[in-house]
């Protein structure tokens, strides 16, 4: 009953407003956790672009693949750049980039690094850029998994090939999954675009772009498009043929290919994957196969789901992202197995690239947990990352160019100057401007690319050490110094020096490590043997550098029977 006796139905559509208070919290919690997430992304990329900064400011000089890449790309003409291509391991459209780079802008090194901070920058916005359209949200896991790594500043910031690739496979992989979900006619033609231009800028980038294929026709396979699965494997047929015109390039690079190769185990690859994730601090290998697994255990979870939080569009996408993480890994794992190469870190950041994406974009709901969690730990690898991180940044990617100035002004012109192991010369050559003719071991008379096929040509030979041997006795019999610059650690005196046979005709087939170390051998006992001073001179610069390229001097003197 009412106050005025009047009866009160229960049942009544009358609508009385109460307040939310827990939904409108919710919502601010929300709206907090959304604009802290996107504020922490910004001020990452910010952070990230600075470190960029940093890295251009400090790589100083071109080390030696940078420099043979530079001097494939200014060579006289087109067609010695196209004949170049053999002992250049990398399709021609980055040299045709450099080519114009150097021409508009030139070809200095602070000209040259200023290219390779503008291609590190450009993947930054490639990774928001796919955020973006892929899943409307920010790139915070692939900031930190990627971007972060200071061996992805250092390769993509270089002037090779491989920041171009990362950029061009990165839009491959977002410009594919659209044509996968919703094709028309201008996704179709960027997609194509950029898987063409992925494998033109890096060779390797074909075995992810098939698996960024794969993972699309999966998709469309289980949605029933057979027509979108006939489209996706044509763009990649078209990306193949593209890359016929290198074949007698190709057939040419196997004549000397042979020396590259060294026995490894898939354990040994597995190991020098591990150093690319572990880059910034070794406990970044435990957060990357957590992440995996996570981002593993997330993908299966939800293909099983029937929750109406996900649609199947983002069931789709994640198994997309899934199969694109383990294929693009499991691929490049089994090519480099197959070819029997001695791999780099970088070789694996492509394959890396790609998982970042793909956790970031598996690893990602509505929900404040799991963007708290992104937030956070995004924070932490920052925080546990940064000492590493701005050291490597601040690290020179040679000290060629220093020696090579000392060695001008304190060789004296009857003095001999001895680079050890051969591929050093490629960026000495580059800085080197004295007039003393330096001499590699092996001996060899090219040095603006890595003239692999001239090497081999000593392997085969019976005694390719001897004109070293003798100059370096002329040098000392006359009273004059030899500079030993490069590694320069000299055998133990009680040491004796190996002998190889001519190749292939040992155990050993064209392996070029063990012949490099055979004549090292023989010339460092020769020193040790025919001269009585060895010193080895203190370090040209004080400041970290590249250990691919951190070399030392060391001066022979005196002769003694």
């Amino acid at each position: 009953m009412s106050d005025n006796g009047a009866e009160i139905n229960p049942f009544s559509e009358t609508k009385i407003d109460m307040p939310k208070p827990k939904v409108d919290i919710y919502r601010a919690c929300y709206t907090l956790v959304q604009r802290t997430e996107l504020v922490t992304a910004l001020l990452l990329t910010l952070i990230i672009v600075f470190l960029h900064f940093i890295f251009m400011g400090n790589a100083g000089a071109l080390w030696r693949d940078e420099v043979s890449t530079f001097n494939v790309a200014t060579m006289p003409s087109i067609s010695e750049v196209w004949r170049s291509l053999i002992w250049h391991p990398f399709p021609i459209f980055t040299s045709m980039v450099l080519r114009l780079w150097t021409a508009a802008v030139g070809g200095s090194d602070f000209r040259l690094r200023v290219f390779g901070f503008l291609v590190g920058i450009s993947i930054l916005g490639c990774l928001w850029l796919n955020a973006r359209l892929l899943t409307r949200s920010v790139p915070l896991l692939s900031l930190v998994l990627f971007a972060l790594n200071p061996l992805a500043i250092q390769i993509g910031d270089s002037i090779r090939p491989y920041g171009m690739g990362y950029f061009f496979i990165l839009l491959a992989f977002a410009f594919i999954w659209k044509v996968t979900d919703q094709p028309n006619i201008l996704k179709i033609i960027v997609a194509t675009l950029a898987a063409v231009l992925s494998v033109q800028f890096l060779l390797h980038n074909a075995f992810l772009l098939m698996a960024i294929i794969f993972a699309g026709v999966v998709v469309t396979l289980r949605r029933g498009c057979w027509k979108r699965s006939v489209l996706l494997i044509a763009m990649g047929v078209v990306a193949a043929i593209s890359l016929l015109p290198y074949r007698q390039i190709f057939r040419e690079a196997q004549q000397w290919s042979a020396l590259t190769k060294d026995p490894v185990t898939f354990l040994w690859i597995l190991k020098v994957f591990s150093q690319a994730l572990a880059a910034p601090g070794q406990f970044m290998l435990a957060i990357w196969i957590c992440l995996f697994i996570l981002g593993i255990a997330a993908a299966v979870y939800l293909q099983f789901s029937r929750s109406p939080d996900f649609s199947k569009t983002e069931r789709d996408f994640i198994l997309f992202c899934s199969i694109v993480m383990v294929a693009s890994i499991s691929l490049l794992v089994i090519l480099y197995k197959l070819i029997s190469i001695s791999t780099k870190p970088w070789y694996y950041l492509p394959s890396i690239v790609l998982t970042a994406v793909s956790l970031d974009a598996i690893l990602r709901r509505k929900g404040q947990i799991v963007t708290v969690f992104r937030i956070t730990l995004a924070i932490f690898i920052v925080v546990f990352s940064w000492s590493a991180v701005w050291q490597k940044v601040h690290t020179r990617q040679t000290n060629l160019d220093i020696i090579a100035s000392r060695l001008e002004r304190s060789a004296n012109k009857n003095d001999m100057i001895l680079l050890h192991p051969w591929f050093y010369a490629v960026a000495f050559q580059q800085y080197y401007h004295g007039p003393i003719a330096f001499m590699t071991i092996p001996p060899i008379d090219d040095f603006k690319v890595h003239r692999y096929d001239l090497v081999k040509g000593k392997m085969a030979s019976d005694d390719p050490l001897q004109p070293i041997l003798d100059r370096m006795t002329e040098t000392l019999m006359s009273g004059h110094s030899i500079w030993l610059v490069g590694d320069t650690d000299l055998p133990l005196k009680e040491q004796s020096p190996c002998f190889l046979p001519p190749a292939p005709h040992t155990v050993y087939g064209w392996r070029l490590s063990q012949y490099m170390k055979c004549w090292w051998e023989q010339a460092g006992c020769f020193i040790n043997s025919h001269s009585s001073e060895r010193t080895a001179l203190q370090p040209v610069i004080d400041k970290s550098i590249n250990p691919n390229e951190d070399c030392h001097i060391r001066l022979i003197r005196g002769w003694r029977p």
